[in-house]
């Protein structure tokens, strides 16, 4: 496969001082890529690659037009390097079937500019159209719907042609090619994977559309027309990747029974939060993370009831203690809102944003009330839809819609947001333990060992996979926070688990 030029329409919008200086001067952000030449509507222009400061960050890409002008149509030849670190080359042994080698993107956070010149940044959103030429024996597809079938350019190649009409930001442009087959799943969805899993990823993953329509039910119409799943080859070193149309997901993913599809329930969210309404700068990273927890677990309490919800708020309490055990208490990347300065942004990466951000939301919701706080994301979503914001943005929206109650000094909102280590709020349930499974047979003393206590608070949730004749069982073991400290250990059982048992 090969890159090798893009066009970049770029129009001056009205009384927009700031666009007006960049139409003259254009800046780019690139790195590992070779530059060929520039042209602004059609004719050539001088260019130059601005000397690198931090090695993440790349070069700058200055663009001088002949001529001054309201729109610009500027093409750049250009070539990628082996150095690009938004794409990902596999031989045929690192795929599943091992037939046909395999090529894939990603650009979060700031990998886009080894993809191509563009303005790199969360803030800047666009929509595109892509050509794809790709040997004949393999099937490209993008994070965008494909808008005509694809044709022989020449006996041994075919080009594929994408259209992305919803304005997003470089860090979700996605690509892959490799030796794909496709499964419906869904009204607007299909599963594509290697011809040996695609079966068994259609299985998986088949509750996609209940999902999509419960989310709808609370955030809005999903305007991306298509849903689709790509599962990667198992060398992909992610668990997912919210691409718009089109969700990366690790083969990990495929248990055979649907115990992780919650990973699809978060990257469906993502449809909203983050993809439609975006942070706009890494520092406040939790605007698409923790939203979009949050929207995940209320869209998993829609399908399979509140105490679904519960245990992975619970489990996503846990890991926000062993993240920050890990990093310290004091670690400023253990904050809400970090400083990046002059930092890669996946140098900072951790599960802070996720489960901070959407502990903040269901402490806002246990102020406001959950009803209050549904209208509020509904209309969030639909007042910053297509747009990118920060944290001081998104607090003056929450209090002009939900009152300013939350900036009381008693509910320390400048430590959820501003200072490191753990949230000045513990989460309680009024019982002391809640407790469910799903039998297909009985007599399973074995989920007694479930009770382990990993604070004063917080029980371990467990999951049991048991054959039995019948088939495979799935017994789902939790306990939710206490408004007490909770005194029992896995010798001293609680008698009401015992009885389930």
């Amino acid at each position: 496969m090969q890159w090798n030029s893009v066009t970049l329409c770029l129009q001056q919008r009205a009384n927009d001082d700031f666009a007006t200086y960049f139409l003259s001067l254009e800046l780019l952000d690139t790195r590992n890529l070779k530059i060929h030449s520039v042209y602004v509507n059609s004719e050539p222009v001088k260019w130059h690659l601005k000397p690198i400061t931090v090695q993440a960050f790349g070069s700058c890409l200055e663009i001088i037009p002949n001529t001054a002008s309201n729109r610009y149509d500027v093409k750049i030849d250009y070539e990628t390097s082996p150095d690009s670190s938004a794409l990902q080359w596999l031989e045929p042994q690192l795929t599943a079937d091992r037939r046909q080698p395999f090529m894939f993107s990603q650009c979060q956070a700031i990998h886009a500019r080894s993809l191509l010149p563009c303005q790199d940044t969360p803030t800047s959103k666009f929509p595109f159209e892509a050509k794809v030429t790709a040997p004949k024996e393999t099937v490209v597809i993008m994070g965008a719907k494909r808008i005509a079938e694809p044709f022989l350019t020449d006996d041994n190649h075919l080009t594929y042609h994408f259209k992305q009409s919803v304005p997003i930001p470089s860090y979700l442009i996605a690509i892959a090619c490799g030796d794909l087959a496709s499964r419906k799943i869904g009204p607007r969805s299909s599963v594509w994977a290697e011809p040996s899993i695609v079966d068994e990823a259609a299985y998986e993953f088949s509750e996609t559309e209940q999902m999509i329509l419960a989310a709808e039910n609370i955030c809005g119409p999903y305007v991306w027309d298509i849903y689709d799943i790509l599962v990667l080859p198992p060398t992909f070193p992610y668990g997912g990747m919210e691409n718009p149309c089109l969700t990366f997901v690790s083969p990990t993913l495929l248990a055979g029974d649907r115990s992780l599809a919650n990973v699809i329930a978060h990257e469906i969210a993502h449809s909203w939060t983050g993809n439609l309404v975006t942070n706009s700068n890494w520092e406040d990273f939790w605007l698409n993370e923790g939203h979009t927890v949050y929207l995940e677990r209320l869209i998993e309490e829609r399908i399979h009831g509140s105490h679904m919800r519960h245990l992975h708020l619970s489990l996503g309490y846990k890991e926000l203690l062993e993240e920050i055990k890990k990093l310290g208490p004091s670690d400023p990347m253990t904050k809400l809102i970090v400083d990046l300065e002059g930092i890669d942004p996946d140098e900072a990466y951790s599960r802070i944003p996720y489960e901070k951000g959407s502990l903040l939301l269901y402490y806002l919701e246990t102020l406001y009330g959950k009803e209050s706080m549904l209208n509020w994301l509904k209309a969030y979503v639909k007042q910053f839809s297509g747009k990118s914001l920060n944290s001081n943005t998104w607090l003056e929206f929450l209090t002009s819609q939900l009152g300013s109650d939350v900036l009381n000094p008693k509910h320390q909102l400048d430590a959820w947001m501003h200072s490191p280590g753990l949230p000045p709020w513990i989460p309680k349930d009024s019982s002391s333990y809640q407790l469910f499974t799903e039998f297909t047979s009985t007599a399973l003393k074995a989920l007694c060992e479930a009770v382990i206590i990993i604070n004063p608070y917080v029980i371990d949730i467990t999951y049991y996979l048991f054959t039995t004749p019948s088939g495979t069982l799935r017994v789902i073991s939790f306990v939710l926070a206490s408004s007490e400290p909770l005194s029992y250990y896995n010798d001293s059982v609680p008698t009401a688990i015992n009885d389930h048992c």
